[in-house]
């Protein structure tokens, strides 16, 4: 249950902007229908913003700003007939309702939007389980649903263009689920080494400062990711001997 209060959020915040519009001199019906028309961009928002990785910064960044654009056009538009539509209803009843200019304002739009969608992702962040060992894992490859056990994983790679996925017997299978998307999927057992690579740290067969090799297969850790290296090496020398005692 406690997973759907982030999706409760965008309908939650409906009352609130009806409150602000009321405050523009629309009647509490016409606010409520007006905030009702924020919904899209709010679900839009909670949905595609976490997805957007920024690895590779320029195509990260012309993906959000495609997504802001695109909401916003879409908001816009959606206000505007609606606004058209209670003002034709208005000249019915013998009274003009004109937009306000600062609903023309797209800044005041997306300003509105990302103020009233940012909890609902900062919500859903906040109930995600973490380090939560889950035995299976399930992606599309090839168009095709794999379920993989996720201790058969080597480890992850990217090449931008597609992720691979190398296994314990040799396979590789190839999906467009993003490295940063696995990243958060997976459990501590999991580490990214490289804007790459995500490596399973059970799998480690020997490590330097700056590579780290799995299954024969010399991968490196770039500087980005060599602090959280060495302390995870550094707390499994500390943790051996206290094993080895037991």
């Amino acid at each position: 249950m406690k997973h759907l209060l982030p999706l409760l959020c965008p309908l939650l915040a409906v009352p609130f902007i009806a409150l602000l519009l009321m405050s523009l001199d629309y009647t509490f019906g016409e606010a409520a229908v007006l905030a009702a028309m924020f919904l899209p961009g709010l679900f839009a928002l909670h949905y595609f913003l976490p997805q957007i990785s920024f690895d590779n910064r320029r195509q990260g960044a012309f993906q959000l700003f495609f997504l802001l654009c695109a909401v916003v056009i879409f908001e816009f538009l959606a206000l505007m007939l609606t606004n058209h539509y209670l003002q034709y209803n208005a000249e019915i009843y013998l009274y003009d309702q004109r937009i306000p200019d600062i609903l023309q304002n797209p800044l005041f739009i997306l300003l509105l939007l990302l103020a009233f969608a940012a909890p609902s992702i900062w919500l859903e962040h906040r109930l995600r389980p973490t380090n939560i060992r889950d035995p299976h894992i399930e992606f599309i490859s090839d168009r095709r649903r794999r379920r993989l056990d996720t201790s058969s994983i080597l480890y992850i790679e990217s090449n931008d263009s597609e992720v691979r996925i190398h296994t314990l017997d040799g396979a590789s299978y190839r999906t467009k689920t993003k490295i940063s998307q696995w990243e958060s999927q997976l459990d501590d057992h999991f580490l990214r080494i490289h804007r790459a690579y995500i490596i399973n740290t059970e799998r480690i067969e020997s490590h330097s400062a700056g590579t780290v090799t799995i299954a024969d297969r010399r991968l490196d850790v770039s500087r980005k990711y060599r602090d959280a290296f060495r302390r995870l090496m550094e707390s499994r020398r500390v943790a051996a001997p206290d094993k080895k005692a037991e």
